[in-house]
């Protein structure tokens, strides 16, 4: 199987400087793409309709896309080379597995996050912003020193604040108190 490598550029706004100026890949490119079932390699802009940038795709023998590799408008022939060769050296397979990793581990640190930030919250019974309100601007009005007392503008941020799950509603009654309120 012999692998196809094509490269070209655009017209109008997708005509890119990096892509006039590539005129093959890397050595080898062929072979290891071939290694890994690859049987075509396109070098173009990401979309030929709008200026996204310039997009390395690598199809595999059925005519699948199995890999797509970005680029900024910006970068230059030699680092498109460079970077489309340190992917076949890599591996497409292995590239794929290490950010399918990547993104599972940052959703379970995003769910223990949240779990610790919200784990003594105690949830109101609705987040809509005028029930928060209503007892919020109680609590601003049940304050033992009227010269002393939370404001107005307070009660309607926080509350605004609660309903979008900014703020915890423990941490603004606790806000609230500290400015006078009482419960």
């Amino acid at each position: 199987m012999k692998t196809e490598i094509n490269i070209w550029n655009g017209g109008g706004w997708n005509n890119y400087t990096a892509l006039r100026e590539l005129k093959t890949l890397r050595p080898g490119s062929r072979g290891l793409a071939a290694k890994q079932g690859i049987s075509k390699i396109e070098v173009a802009p990401r979309d030929s309709e709008r200026p996204f940038g310039i997009a390395a795709r690598f199809f595999d023998v059925a005519g699948n896309l199995t890999f797509t590799l970005g680029f900024d408008q910006h970068d230059s022939a030699a680092w498109i080379k460079e970077r489309v060769y340190a992917l076949l050296d890599e591996g497409i397979q292995s590239r794929k597995n290490a950010r399918a990793k990547e993104i599972s581990r940052a959703a379970f640190v995003q769910r223990i996050t949240a779990w610790r930030r919200n784990f003594d919250a105690k949830k109101p019974a609705s987040n809509s912003v005028d029930k928060l309100s209503v007892k919020f601007h109680a609590m601003r009005r049940n304050a033992a020193d009227e010269n002393n007392r939370p404001s107005r503008k307070l009660c309607t941020n926080l509350a605004r604040e609660v309903a979008c799950e900014t703020v915890s509603y423990a941490d603004a009654v606790s806000q609230i108190v500290a400015y006078g309120g009482k419960i």
